[in-house]
This record gives C-alpha cells, structure tokens and sequence, in this order.
C-alpha cells in the first residue's frame, strides 16, 4: 500500500514539474527578448547578414574595403540563413542587431511587430531565379516557406494554376532533385549551379528581394554612415564586371559552399537580371 502511495507521489511530481517547464521556458525566453543584448555598447554596430546572395556586398566590404567587423566592440556580424525562419526573426526583434538585410516579407512583419524597425531602401534586386525541369509539365513550384511575394513570381511565369509548395531554403533543391516538384524559386547563388532550365525570377519588372532594416536613430551615428559610404564605394566598383566575378568567387569559394566557381557567374548573375542597389538611393 505505502509503495502505491509512494507511486502516486512521484507521478504527481512528474506532472507538476511537466507542466512547469513550458512556463520556466517561455519566461526564460521572454527575459532574453527583452534583456538580452538590450544595452549593447555605445559605438557598437551589429549587422545581420544573409549566407546567399543577399551577403555579397558586406563580404565584399570586408575582404576588399578593410570593414572592421573583427573589432568585435565596434561592428559585428550576424549570419542570417534564413531570414524568414523564427530564429532569425526571434534575433531580429530581441535587440541583437542594430541593422540587416532580410527580405521585404521578413522586414514587413518585423516592422508590423516592432516599430522600432525602418526600411532603408532596397540593397538587391533580381536575387531569385527560377529552376525547371526542361521536359516535365509544370505542375508543382516550390518556394521558400513565408516568402510569399514568390507566389507571384510563380504565377506571373506559370499562370495561377500552378500549385506552390513552400519549403524550408535547404529543402528546396532536393525536392527538386528528387522531382517532387517541377521546378523551384532560388536564390542565384544556389540556381545557376542546378541541372535544368533557367529562368530570371521576374518578368518586365524588377523584384526587390533584399532590403537593409535599421533601428530607430542607428542611421544618425559615425558607425552607419561609415558603413553607409562604404556600401556606396563598393557599388562603383562592383559595376565592373571583372570586379563582380572577383567578389562571386571570393563569395562562393569552395571552402564556403563546396562548389567550384566558373568564371561565368557575374555574366549569369546579370543575364538573370540581379542588380546590386544603395539602400540610401530611394
């Protein structure tokens, strides 16, 4: 009898503590929301910073324009893999960055959630491309999942009829190397190096699929214009097509994404469509 007490007890504790953890981590969770990082240093810069073709232009600043992001008390950089995922926008919101680049879709609902956030300006355009099957009808488009202005890209190249299929960013070419789907929407970085048909992402349009967020009064210190000019001085010399291709293949080194370059990358980028933009240039 005293053994089934003894049971009891323990399955009641059981529950008890169940039921406390969700709450333990939610508060846990809300504290890091509002404290963590909240006092970053006077003088400080955090950027975050897409992996895809979003990220070109900071590597570039960093590799060729000596941007100090190795003094970590001054500037800093922030890896985005997806910028629509709850991570990165869990990041974004819990005063870890003072500024990003993210997709207009991330930077709507971050702006909707915390109107300390502003849209700059646009950094890229023409970034997405779409990839198909050269002898499979078309049936099934996958995109990336909440970046729903990729619908329209699907529907303005395929007709409305077509089914989208949202996914995460890493799922995307498997699902089209396994032929789940037709064809997919990706970013340039990823497209070109797929088998297949390929076909810009927009159609007599340009598509904005990049934009730089910033906190309210960060554009006002030295640390973001310094940033700032230098974005622009890197927007004249990617211009030239030898420099563009050094700074794809510094970008997509094999090291990095495990693929060869070709030298013809700047030429695709362009053909696609893909325009480097300044942010301050509205």
């Amino acid at each position: 009898m005293t053994s089934q007490k003894d049971e009891s007890v323990k399955n009641t504790i059981k529950k008890r503590f169940g039921m406390l953890i969700p709450i333990l981590i939610s508060g846990m969770m809300l504290w890091m929301h509002f404290h963590y990082e909240a006092d970053m240093p006077d003088g400080s810069l955090i950027l975050g910073v897409p992996d895809d073709a979003g990220g070109l232009v900071v590597d570039y600043l960093i590799n060729e324009k000596n941007f100090p992001v190795k003094q970590e008390d001054v500037y800093g950089i922030h890896t985005l893999r997806d910028c629509c995922s709850s991570t990165a926008e869990w990041a974004l919101s819990g005063n870890r960055m003072h500024m990003a680049i993210i997709c207009p879709d991330a930077a709507q609902r971050l702006i909707d959630k915390d109107p300390r956030y502003q849209i700059v300006g646009p950094v890229l355009a023409n970034s997405d491309m779409l990839v198909k099957h050269s002898s499979e009808p078309v049936k099934k488009i996958g995109i990336t999942q909440n970046r729903w202005y990729q619908k329209e890209i699907v529907k303005k190249q395929f007709g409305a009829e077509v089914e989208v299929a949202a996914m995460l960013p890493a799922a995307l070419p498997y699902a089209y190397e396994m032929g789940e789907v037709q064809g997919i929407v990706v970013d340039i970085t990823q497209g070109i190096y797929l088998p297949g048909e390929h076909l810009p992402g927009h159609k007599e349009s340009e598509r904005i699929t990049y934009v730089l967020i910033a906190r309210d009064g960060i554009l006002e210190t030295q640390e973001a214009q310094f940033f700032l000019e230098l974005w622009q001085e890197a927007m004249d010399e990617l211009e030239n097509m030898e420099t563009l291709q050094m700074a794809i293949d510094y970008y997509m080194k094999k090291e990095k994404t495990g693929k060869e370059t070709t030298g013809k990358e700047a030429e695709q980028w362009m053909n696609l469509g893909m325009k480097l933009m300044n942010p301050m240039e509205k």
